[in-house]
C-alpha cells in the first residue's frame, strides 16, 4: 500500500479537539485547587487552539509532520501551557507525548518535576530521562508494555494508557529515545505523537547553518568544507545525485533551488548540510515517529523568524499565549510612556554608578549593591511580620547576575555575605553601639528609598520590631552561587526556604523560575547586544503582583535604554503576529515577515549569527534625516503621482505657508540668513493628515529603506490612540518655493553617482560648534522644525528633531543625469523625531 503524506499549507484546517476529557479535568481540578484565580476557561480555550493546529490523531493517514510554535512572555506560563496541551493531547487520542524539557539541568528539572507532579492521572505512563533520572530498563519495558497495548482491540479506549516521556535536550538523551523507538518502528507507526521542545530558539537549532550559506563562504571555506562539491563539466543534478547517493529533491532543497536548470560549471553547491549534534538528534527523533507533530515553547522567537524557510524546525503555524492575572513583565517594568511611542523605565528600576567595574577592581562594594540587598532584607522582614513564611508557597528571593564568568560570582557572593553578616553582627549589638547606630542609618537609608519609590502599602514603621525581624532575615537567608563551578549546580528546594539569594549567570537566564523574586542586581553588560538574550536574562518577569511594591530591578542605564526598545518591539511582534493569524486563518505561517518595530531597536541584533543561513537581517535606522535623492530616476507614472501629491500638499498648506524669516518661533539667533533664504513653512498638518499622503508617495527602489521606515512611522502616527500623537503637528517646508535662483531651481547628479544633493550647501565660515557663527546659513540639511525653533543645538550629531518629525519638500525644474533631462522633478526629504521615531528590523 502506498503511503499518503500530508503536510501543512494554506488550505489546512483545524480540527476541534475535546476539551472535557479526563486528564485534562484532573489537571485543572489540580491547578484550581493550587490557585483559586486561575482562570479555567483561558486555559482550556488556549489549549484547545494550539492543540486543533496540531495532527489530528482521528485522521486516517499513515504519514504526517508539521512544525508549530508557541510564543509566551518570559515567565507567563509556558510550562503551565505545556502540561495543559499535553493532557488535552492524551484525551484526544496522542499515544505518546515527548517534552524535551530545556538543555540547561536546573530548567530540566524543573519542568519535569511540574510535569509529573501536574499530570497525576494513572492512565499516564510517566518516564523521566534527565540528568536526575537516567533511563533504565525499567524505562524500556514500560515503552514495551505501552507499544503492546496500544490499539490493542481486546483493551477498551478508556482502559489503554498513553505515553509521557520529560527528557533533557542533550543528544546523548534524545539518542537515546531515538533508539528505543527505532527498534519497534512497525509498532510505532500509525501512534499519534506529539513531541514538545521546551525553549526550542536554544540549543534546538542549527547554530552552524551560517556554513551553509555557501555564497557568503570564501574560497579557502569552501575546499575546507566535506559538504561542498565543485561542479564540473557535464555535471547534472541527476549525476551528482547518483555519485553522492542522495536523491535529487534533497540536493535541490538544500541549494535553495527550484528551477530545471542544472548547475553551473564551477559553481559550488551543498551535498550536505553542516548541522548542530542536537539539531541533528531531534531530526532524526522526528524521523521516528510517522505521524507527529512537533511543537516549540519559547518566549524569545527572534532566531526562528530568522532561519531559512527550508529549515526543518520553521515552524507552519504559530500561537501566542496571554498571560494569566497578576502577570508582571514588559509593560509593568518599562511601560509605553504616555507621549510617544518609545517605552521607559518604571519607578522599579534603578541606576547603577557609571564607574561600577572601577568600583568593582578596586574591591569595593558598590553602594547600589549594598542598597539592593538592604531593601530585600526589609521585604523578607516585613513577610516574616505578615506570617508569609507558614506557607510553602510563599517565597521571598533575589538574584545577583554580575557576569557570565564564575569569578565575578565569587566576588559578588562574597560581597553579599558581607552585607549579610554586617547585618546579623551589627543588630546584634547594644543599641549605642557605633556599629549597631551605623548599620541602622544604612538600613534606614534604604527604608526611605523604597518608601519613597514604591510607595508600599500598610508599610510599617522603621522602629526596633522591623529591626529585630530585618535581623532574623538576614541569619535565616539562604545565599547560594547558583552555576557550575565546583559541580551541577546545587537546586533550591523552594517548599523548605522562604528567603533566598542566589549569585549567579547563566543558570540564572533562560527558563529557570526563581519563585518569589523582589529584588535583582543585574549588573552584566548587554554583550552581543542579542535581543533574545537580554529577555531571556529577565528573571524578574512573572507573577509577582502580590508583591509588588516590594519589586527592585537595579541595571546599567545601558541595558534599561535596551529593555524599553524590546518592550515596544515585543509588543508590535505579537501584534504583526495576531493579525497576520487573522487575514490568514488557513495561512503557513512561514509566508510571515517579521518586522520589529521599536524606538532605537537597530541598536540590537536580534539573535546569534550562528542560525541565519541565507535570509537577511536589514536594519532601517531613524538616527538620522531620510533624504530622498532619486525622484528623477521614477518611472513616469510614479514620478506623476508624485507631482499630483506635491500640488495637492501645496494646495492644503498654501493659506498657511510663511517666509521663514517671518516665523514667530525663529530662533532669535538665525534671523540674519532666514532672511536671505526662500524657504516657507506650515503647520497646518498634522501626523494623521499626512498619513495617507506619505502612504501614497513613490520611491525610487534604492531607497526603498526611506519610504519603508516613513510608511511605518507614519502609520504608527495615524493609527495611535494617543490623540497627542495622531494630532501633533508636522511642520512642512518648502525649501525652493518661490526661488528665482536658477541652482536652486535646478540639480544634476553628483560626480560618479546617479544620485543627486538636494540641499543647498552651508556657509564656508560656518561652524556647528562655534556659537559666532551661528547667525550664519547651516545648510538645508540641518533645516527641521526643532532646529529652527531651537530646541535642538547645532552641535548635536544627529540632524533630527526631538519633539516634532519634519518634512521637506523641494521641486526642481531640471534635474539632469547621465545626458537626461527631467523636469518638474519634486523631492521628500523626512526628517524624524527622537521622541517618536521607531526603527524598524526586517527579515527578508
Amino acid at each position: 500500500m502506498k503511503e499518503s503524506t500530508v503536510t501543512l499549507s494554506k488550505n489546512s484546517k483545524n480540527w476541534t479537539p475535546n476539551r472535557e476529557g479526563q486528564r485534562f479535568k484532573e489537571f485543572l481540578d489540580l491547578k484550581k485547587k493550587e490557585n483559586q484565580s486561575l482562570d479555567e476557561n483561558q486555559i482550556s480555550e488556549q489549549s484547545s487552539m494550539i492543540l486543533s493546529q496540531c495532527l489530528d490523531p482521528a485522521s486516517n493517514i499513515e504519514k504526517f509532520s508539521s512544525t508549530g510554535l508557541v510564543i509566551g512572555q518570559v515567565q507567563s506560563g509556558k510550562t503551565l501551557s505545556m502540561t495543559a496541551v499535553s493532557a488535552m493531547a492524551q484525551d484526544n487520542g496522542y499515544g505518546i507525548v515527548i517534552v524535551m524539557s530545556g538543555s540547561v539541568s536546573p530548567l530540566s528539572n524543573q519542568t519535569a518535576k511540574r510535569l509529573v507532579d501536574d499530570l497525576k492521572s494513572r492512565r499516564i505512563d510517566k518516564i523521566i530521562n534527565n540528568p536526575k533520572d537516567t533511563w533504565s530498563d525499567q524505562d524500556t519495558q514500560r515503552v514495551i508494555r505501552f507499544l503492546d497495548n496500544f490499539n490493542n482491540p481486546s483493551i477498551p479506549k478508556e482502559r489503554q494508557k498513553t505515553l509521557l516521556i520529560v527528557t533533557h535536550k542533550n543528544p546523548a538523551k534524545i539518542r537515546v529515545l531515538k533508539n528505543i523507538f527505532g527498534k519497534d518502528y512497525s509498532r510505532l507507526k500509525n501512534i499519534p505523537t506529539l513531541i514538545i521542545d521546551d525553549e526550542c530558539d536554544h540549543h534546538s537549532l542549527n547554530g552552524k547553518d551560517y556554513l551553509n550559506a555557501v555564497e557568503r563562504l570564501t574560497e579557502k571555506q569552501r575546499e575546507k568544507h566535506d559538504g561542498l562539491y565543485k561542479v564540473k563539466s557535464g555535471d547534472t543534478w541527476e549525476s551528482v545525485s547518483e555519485e553522492i547517493g542522495e536523491s535529487i529533491d534533497k540536493l535541490k532543497q538544500i541549494n535553495n533551488h527550484f528551477g530545471n536548470d542544472e548547475p553551473k560549471i564551477d559553481s559550488w553547491i551543498l551535498i550536505d548540510e553542516i548541522e548542530t549534534i542536537t539539531f541533528s538528534d531531534i531530526n532524526k527523533l522526528r524521523e521516528t515517529f510517522s505521524v507527529h507533530t512537533y511543537l516549540g515553547y519559547t518566549a524569545t522567537p527572534q532566531a526562528l523568524t530568522v532561519i531559512d524557510q527550508a529549515n526543518k524546525l520553521k515552524p507552519d503555524f504559530v500561537d501566542t499565549l496571554k498571560p494569566g492575572k497578576g502577570y508582571t513583565g514588559l509593560d509593568t517594568f518599562f511601560p509605553q510612556s504616555k507621549d510617544s511611542f518609545s517605552h521607559e523605565s518604571s519607578f522599579h528600576i534603578n541606576d547603577l554608578e557609571e564607574n561600577l567595574n572601577e568600583i568593582i577592581s578596586d574591591n569595593y562594594k558598590p553602594d547600589s549593591f549594598v542598597t539592593a540587598v538592604h531593601i530585600f532584607l526589609i521585604g523578607v522582614a516585613i513577610g516574616y511580620m505578615k506570617k508569609e513564611d507558614s506557607k510553602t508557597s510563599n517565597n521571598r528571593s533575589m538574584i545577583i547576575h554580575p557576569h557570565n564568568e564564575t569569578n565575578a560570582h565569587v566576588k559578588f557572593f562574597g560581597y553579599t555575605k558581607g552585607v549579610l553578616d554586617e547585618v546579623k553582627n551589627s543588630l546584634s549589638l547594644n543599641s549605642q553601639d557605633n556599629a549597631y547606630k551605623e548599620t541602622k542609618e544604612h538600613l534606614k537609608k534604604s527604608y526611605e528609598i523604597l518608601k519613597n519609590k514604591n510607595s508600599p502599602k500598610n508599610l510599617p514603621r522603621f522602629d526596633e520590631e522591623l529591626l529585630k525581624n530585618i535581623r532574623f532575615a538576614a541569619n535565616t537567608t539562604l545565599l547560594r552561587e547558583f552555576n557550575a563551578r565546583v559541580s551541577r549546580i546545587d537546586e533550591v528546594n523552594w517548599d523548605d526556604e522562604y528567603s533566598v539569594i542566589l549569585v549567579g549567570g547563566v543558570g540564572l537566564e533562560r527558563g529557570y523560575t526563581v519563585k518569589g523574586l523582589t529584588v535583582s542586581y543585574i549588573s552584566r553588560s548587554a554583550g552581543g547586544k542579542q535581543k533574545d538574550t537580554l529577555l531571556q536574562r529577565a528573571r524578574f518577569f512573572g507573577y509577582h503582583e502580590k508583591y509588588l511594591d516590594y519589586i527592585q530591578i537595579y541595571l546599567p542605564k545601558k541595558i534599561q535604554r535596551y529593555y524599553s526598545s524590546i518592550s515596544h518591539s515585543n509588543k508590535n511582534l505579537f501584534k504583526s503576529i495576531n493579525n497576520f493569524k487573522i487575514k490568514n486563518p488557513n495561512g503557513n505561517f512561514k509566508d510571515w515577515v517579521p518586522e520589529y518595530i521599536a524606538s532605537n531597536i537597530a541598536e540590537l541584533n536580534l539573535t546569534r549569527k550562528g542560525v541565519q543561513r541565507r535570509n537577511r537581517i536589514i536594519k532601517y535606522g531613524a538616527n538620522s534625516p531620510l533624504i530622498n535623492r532619486c525622484a528623477h530616476l521614477l518611472n513616469e507614472n510614479e514620478l506623476r503621482n508624485n507631482q499630483e501629491l506635491y500640488n495637492e500638499i501645496l494646495k492644503l498648506t498654501s493659506s498657511s505657508l510663511i517666509p521663514i524669516e517671518d516665523y514667530e518661533n525663529l530662533n532669535p539667533k538665525y534671523k540674519e540668513w532666514a532672511k536671505k533664504r526662500n524657504i516657507y513653512l506650515s503647520k497646518t498638518m498634522n501626523m494623521k493628515d499626512l498619513y495617507n499622503l506619505v502612504n501614497q508617495l513613490r520611491f525610487h527602489s534604492s531607497e526603498e529603506s526611506e519610504l519603508l521606515l516613513s510608511k511605518t512611522n507614519f502609520k504608527l502616527y495615524a493609527e495611535s490612540d494617543n490623540d497627542e500623537i495622531n494630532s501633533r503637528t508636522c511642520p512642512i517646508f518648502f525649501m525652493n518655493y518661490k526661488s528665482n535662483d536658477s541652482k536652486e531651481r535646478n540639480r544634476s547628479n553628483l560626480k560618479n553617482s546617479f544620485k543627486i544633493n538636494p540641499h543647498a550647501g552651508k556657509n564656508t565660515n560656518y561652524n556647528r560648534y562655534d556659537q559666532r557663527t551661528h547667525n550664519l546659513y547651516p545648510g538645508d540639511r540641518m533645516i527641521h522644525y526643532d532646529f529652527i525653533t531651537g530646541e535642538v543645538p547645532p552641535d548635536q550629531d544627529q540632524d533630527i528633531g526631538k519633539t516634532y518629525a519634519t518634512i521637506q519638500i523641494y521641486n526642481f525644474d531640471n534635474v539632469s543625469y547621465d545626458n537626461n533631462t527631467v523636469t518638474n522633478v519634486p523631492y521628500f526629504n523626512i526628517y524624524p523625531a527622537s521622541n517618536l521615531w521607531v526603527d524598524v528590523t526586517r527579515v527578508e
